[in-house]
């Protein structure tokens, strides 16, 4: 699904910051169908295809997260240098809902890294995830490092809308809008909010959850974001608009 101005100028003022820098809008429509290749700013792609997306997500090129072999995991990893919080939205589709079998996408972060291997693939290396589970009965999973902060369903047929904000500093809270009411609010530091389709996941609070602390402690130490799979199970998802910000106050 391609942005229009207004949709990205929304993005802005969402993020509550006018002279928040886009660090990344991967919209894949720029993209030649076929396999990812790294770059300078995605450092980490296996088992991805860029091809038309189906049903909800549009009919434009989109990841497609095929994580068809068992011997190895899916990955799509992004590194950005030094920003003390981020906003960052994608797109989420179950690309088999109907499956008995399969294992859960995770969207997670962690702390800056150049490196070319996988760096998201462990939870004690991620400040928080987002799970969403290939099986729709074993729903979505919200987590800081092994931790759960909430467990519970998610409609594994519609498209989901993700939206993240993520304070990446000690001691100072950072604002944003809600994007449901238009409301300012307060994210906590080293903290955490999840949005999807303009809802807070249950009943965690618009002030977020705190991250994993033993990889979150130290400002603008986060950068490694990004989707994984598990290497002995495999996983259909397809993933669109991903797009990240610097919205350091």
């Amino acid at each position: 699904m391609k942005k229009s101005f207004a949709a990205v100028f929304f993005c802005f003022l969402v993020a509550g910051f006018l002279h928040a820098e886009v660090l990344l809008d991967q919209t894949f429509d720029d993209t030649e169908e076929g396999a990812l290749s790294p770059s300078k700013v995605l450092k980490r792609a296996n088992q991805i295809m860029v091809a038309p997306g189906p049903g909800a997500i549009g009919e434009d090129l989109a990841a497609h997260f095929m994580d068809e072999s068992a011997d190895e995991p899916g990955i799509m990893e992004y590194n950005f240098d030094k920003a003390g919080a981020f906003f960052i939205s994608f797109d989420v589709l179950n690309g088999l809902p109907s499956a008995d079998a399969g294992y859960r996408m995770i969207f997670g972060m962690g702390r800056v890294n150049e490196g070319k291997s996988t760096v998201l693939g462990a939870a004690a290396r991620r400040a928080f995830s987002v799970e969403f589970e290939q099986i729709a009965s074993k729903g979505l999973s919200l987590r800081s490092g092994k931790d759960a902060a909430y467990k519970g369903a998610y409609d594994a047929t519609a498209l989901q809308r993700v939206k993240i904000w993520v304070n990446d500093n000690d001691t100072t809270e950072l604002s944003y809008i809600r994007p449901d009411t238009k409301a300012a609010a307060k994210l906590g530091p080293d903290s955490v909010v999840i949005w999807i389709n303009d809802k807070l996941v249950a009943a965690e609070p618009d002030s977020g959850f705190a991250m994993q602390e033993t990889v979150s402690k130290g400002d603008k130490e986060l950068g490694r974001l990004g989707f994984v799979s598990k290497s002995t199970d495999t996983t259909d998802f397809w993933i669109d608009n991903v797009h990240v910000e610097d919205v350091s106050p």
